[in-house]
């Protein structure tokens, strides 16, 4: 069958090696032992290790937190391989922060050499292990850029009066030399102040808070999105999804089917009492109450301190959820390869994207379109499954 997916022979693992000939400051030594680069200079190029994927699990996306928004979260991956030519033991260019990066083939028969990435960042960590064969084990443990401007420490940021969530969005940035950001206008006026000693994760968040937003960054590109709440509800609210996870089984690409579904019936983010402030003034406080769930189930709270201009606080707790917190989606299951045998299109299931869900089962009928936050996908030697992590929204 044409583009019949094999995960032996179309999942590859590259690492960013130097060149025959080539060499690394401080690693690479002359003829005589010492060290330096060899003549030939500091070529790097993708190599394809060439070994077998034991398993892998890549995370992209985050969570939601508290149910108005996504902490920004660096993509991540854990895959094992079989090879002793990666072995840190025993090649001195293994190292963290080597870049890394893995990918698919999706169409091998019509297209054997358009391959996608499906992860790209930077070893964190590597470990090793060897069984009585001597056969090795290597597990590498990797994250996206995302992470390294995150932790970067910011000894001061200014926010100006008058500046939007999607100017702060974009001083931060600066401020932390990040790739490119799709933004959408982000209305909210944020605080104005002066953080000092912080990092860009904490800054960054004061940002998704205040405008109920996340940023997800685009492993093919490692640009970084930027949708905030007013965005995200508009979306889900025109869009007719296409990509549909059904019941009932379908040949059409655009159709995925249930493995797993998680219908959340949590209290533990379906909060009845807002009371927030603005770091600005921090003993002004402003409170919602939905006083029908309080007496349903109790006082629930969520106290936060925002870095919003206190003219926003009233508008951030009108857009707000105080839904009833009935039974919801929050996780979905498919398997990757298709029953007839090619590869479903990983990149529909991304963060960012809107899905469309119609499942009928004993007990319960789902039928929404919901927005997906994270994509966890868990290959072996034999299976390829991919968990999606949804929100409604508001």
């Amino acid at each position: 069958m044409a583009d019949e997916f094999a995960i032996k022979n179309d999942l590859k693992v590259e690492l960013y090696l130097p060149t025959a000939g080539s060499g690394v400051w401080n690693s690479s030594k002359w003829d005589d032992g010492s060290d330096w680069m060899t003549s030939a200079g500091s070529a790097f190029a993708w190599t394809d290790v060439v070994a077998t994927v034991n398993n892998a699990t890549i995370e992209l996306g985050g969570s939601v937190e508290n149910g108005y928004y996504v902490p920004a979260t660096p993509n991540t991956m854990n895959v094992t391989l079989n090879s002793s030519s990666y072995d840190p033991s025993n090649n001195k260019y293994m190292r963290p922060n080597l870049p890394v990066r893995f990918s698919y083939r999706k169409n091998p028969t019509t297209a054997p050499t358009t391959w996608t990435v499906l992860f790209n960042g930077y070893v964190d960590t590597y470990s090793v292990s060897y069984d009585t064969f001597g056969n090795v084990s290597v597990t590498i443990a990797a994250s996206s850029g995302l992470k390294r401007w995150l932790s970067k420490n910011i000894a001061s940021f200014t926010v100006a009066p008058a500046t939007t969530a999607t100017g702060y969005v974009i001083n931060w940035q600066t401020a932390v030399g990040a790739s490119p950001i799709q933004q959408v206008t982000s209305d909210p006026v944020m605080a104005a102040e002066t953080i000092t000693d912080s990092s860009g994760g904490e800054i960054l968040d004061n940002a998704m808070q205040a405008c109920m937003g996340m940023v997800y960054q685009k492993p093919t590109n490692d640009w970084l999105y930027f949708w905030d709440g007013n965005k995200i509800q508009g979306l889900l609210d025109a869009a007719t999804a296409t990509n549909i996870f059904s019941s009932t089984h379908s040949t059409s690409s655009t159709h995925f089917c249930v493995s797993d579904i998680g219908l959340d019936y949590s209290l533990d983010d379906a909060f009845n009492t807002y009371i927030v402030s603005s770091t600005l003034a921090p003993s002004t406080t402003k409170t919602k109450v939905n006083q029908d769930l309080v007496d349903l189930y109790g006082d629930i709270r969520c106290e936060k301190q925002l870095h919003l201009a206190t003219t926003e606080l009233d508008a951030w707790l009108n857009r707000v959820a105080t839904m009833n917190p009935g039974r919801k989606l929050n996780m979905i299951q498919t398997p990757m390869i298709r029953p007839e045998g090619q590869l479903s299109d990983p990149t529909v299931l991304e963060p960012g994207n809107i899905i469309g869900v119609n499942v009928t089962n004993v007990g319960y009928t789902v039928t929404d379109k919901v927005w997906v936050t994270k994509t966890t996908h868990e290959i072996t030697p034999d299976i390829w499954f991919a968990t999606l992590e949804v929100w409604k929204g508001f």
